[in-house]
């Protein structure tokens, strides 16, 4: 049986190789194979030609009573050998999605040396880090056509991984050249995937832990640490390449808004943002200037100029403009020269999270796997009525853009910065190795957060109390808990903690006060 199956595993590799005399995906091939197809455009000949390879190989394994490939949920498939990452970007996957899975994986691929390819739609998102460039050519096989060039002793140092959001359809893990050290797909719909070890066919089963907190960011931490080696130099990716790499130098009195989003409970209205600029302008003289982020399409263009004509007539701040461009780089900059960025929960509330700008970020607390962590940002919950959210996106608002120094709040922003600055590298690490020890001496680290938070939350006007709302009521676990029976359920409890600490809007408060120090001085 198992000897039956490496040659169906052959077979269907031959079938898939280019340079075979068996191959399907030869030009002469497609060219009887099209019409029987009835398939049109650049990628599809290749594409249902191995759709076609992928069908054959699920008929023939069919035919054994067992599964196609054994599969490991327990061990851990060893990418030490890997030197170069190629990744296939599929087409359900949003930006902001795209772009977590491109930090996290670039902050793993920049400690080892390991080479990331990337082909994407949106290479702008991936070629802002050190050592990532796109592939040539474009469409969904564009990642297995650059394995295909590659010799074979470049091959066994080379992994291939395609990301999605939606899990990858049909049964083959894999369908491309042999020779890989290994290749797989990751759904971030599912947080979990298989990766296929070629040199005996077993595909090992990826999930992200329950015991782990629902977070997209530490989600993507996971899965890098699966998929790529580690290395004594591991560190994390503190600013990409490109317009990032300059100073942020935000202008004083400057709101960066963000008026669309793929979420259409949160489409609001441009008097909606009329109020909040007007009612900002008379609670405090911070806001002089409103910029909005454009779209690229008609209708969302239109939508964002009547907010800005909105803002005109419906406040006293009159120096309201539209971005002019929409490209990914224009965009990165204007956000990092703001003072505060607002807007709904979608792809530029990360890019403010990773610049450190101060934001007030509009969410559905079911999408609160996303919110973003250790970022000086507050996020405000929207519960279907406008006329008490908005008074709570002008508290926080106000909040960030407050000029007044008070030198112990300072000196504790600063020391939370720090704090929550060593507790995020000690999780990092953990999410990356799985290896207790980093994490478990920092117990007492967090305890000391979990005390400031304490008497910060005691101090927070009862008018403003809805803030601390999500802290933990009970302090982190500690290192010689009796209810913790593995290493692993404690470093798990504490990564748990941290998360929730790290995405409160006291902790966002807190971290922007301290983004405004840096910037004054």
């Amino acid at each position: 049986m198992r000897s039956a199956q490496k040659k169906i595993g052959a077979l269907l590799a031959d079938l898939a190789d280019e340079g075979s005399e068996d191959s399907l995906v030869r030009p002469e091939v497609l060219s009887v194979l099209m019409p029987v197809f009835g398939a049109a455009g650049a990628d599809a000949p290749a594409a249902a030609a191995r759709s076609l390879v992928s069908s054959i190989g699920a008929a023939l394994r069919g035919s054994f009573p067992v599964p196609p490939e054994p599969i490991c949920h327990v061990a851990r498939l060893d990418p030490s050998s890997v030197r170069r990452l190629v990744v296939q970007v599929g087409p359900t996957i949003g930006l902001g999605d795209e772009l977590l899975l491109a930090r996290a994986l670039a902050e793993r691929a920049m400690a080892t040396g390991v080479e990331l390819e990337v082909a994407s739609e949106r290479p702008g998102l991936w070629t802002w880090y050190e050592g990532a460039r796109p592939v040539d050519g474009t469409g969904c096989l564009a990642a297995l056509h650059r394995v295909t060039e590659l010799p074979g002793a470049e091959r066994a140092r080379t992994a291939y991984l395609h990301i999605d959001f939606d899990t990858t359809p049909g049964e083959a893990v894999y369908i491309g050249p042999p020779g890989l050290a290994f290749a797989g797909h990751w759904s971030m719909q599912c947080a979990g995937g298989r990766l296929l070890d070629p040199s005996d066919q077993v595909t090992y089963g990826l999930r992200y832990p329950d015991g782990l907190p629902e977070s997209r960011w530490s989600e993507s931490r996971w899965m890098a640490g699966r998929v790529l080696p580690g290395g004594a130099g591991d560190r994390a990716v503190d600013a990409p390449d490109g317009p990032w790499r300059a100073a942020r130098m935000p202008r004083r009195g400057r709101v960066v808004l963000q008026v669309l989003t793929s979420k259409p409970s949160l489409m609001l209205p441009p008097r909606f943002y009329a109020e909040i600029v007007a009612r900002l302008a008379a609670t405090t003289d911070a806001v002089t200037e409103v910029r909005l982020l454009s779209a690229p399409d008609p209708a969302g263009r239109e939508l964002v100029a009547r907010t800005a004509d909105a803002i005109r007539d419906g406040s006293p701040v009159q120096a309201v403009t539209v971005e002019a461009d929409t490209d990914l780089a224009h965009t990165f900059a204007s956000v990092r020269d703001a003072e505060l960025f607002l807007g709904p929960d979608t792809f530029t509330t990360h890019v403010a999270a990773m610049a450190g700008v101060p934001q007030v970020s509009m969410a559905l607390p079911e999408h609160s796997a996303w919110f973003s962590v250790a970022a000086p940002a507050v996020t405000v919950p929207f519960m279907g009525d406008q006329r008490p959210f908005a008074e709570r996106v002008v508290q926080a608002a106000s909040a960030m853009l407050s000029h007044a120094r008070t030198e112990p709040l300072d000196r504790q922003a600063a020391t939370w910065a720090e704090r929550i600055a060593r507790i995020d590298e000690a999780v990092r690490h953990y999410l990356h190795d799985e290896e207790p020890g980093a994490l478990l001496p920092l117990a007492e680290e967090t305890k000391l957060a979990h005390d400031l938070v304490t008497v910060l939350t005691r101090a927070t006007p009862p008018d403003v109390a809805w803030l601390t709302d999500g802290l933990p009521v009970t302090p982190p676990p500690a290192a010689e808990s009796a209810q913790y029976h593995r290493p692993t359920d404690l470093a798990n409890a504490l990564v748990r903690w941290y998360r929730d600490i790290a995405t409160s809007n006291l902790s966002g408060l807190l971290l922007a006060r301290k983004a405004a120090a840096d910037a004054a001085s």
